[in-house]
């Protein structure tokens, strides 16, 4: 019995040591998405049609400013 908790305490020495850390990534505000909410109200498919192109002028403002955070966490984890 002394042997078997000898060899049990002998091999939990022998186990690596894992290290973990906590990484925080600050983004400026600059590049922080300025996605504005689009609220419809509208009841009818012409109006509908009418809300397409501010959805679509905000959808893209919004993709543009996604894709320049993305690019920048991109370039800071290739450092």
């Amino acid at each position: 019995m002394l042997v078997m908790v000898m060899l049990l305490t002998g091999c939990a020495l022998l186990q690596p040591k894992i290290e973990t850390r906590t990484e925080y990534i600050t983004v400026p505000k600059s590049l922080l998405p300025h996605c504005p909410e689009t609220y419809y109200d509208g009841e009818t498919v012409g109006q509908a049609l009418e809300f397409l192109p501010l959805l679509f002028e905000r959808y893209e403002m919004c993709r543009s400013d996604v894709n320049k955070l993305i690019e920048y966490l991109q370039s800071r984890t290739t450092e």
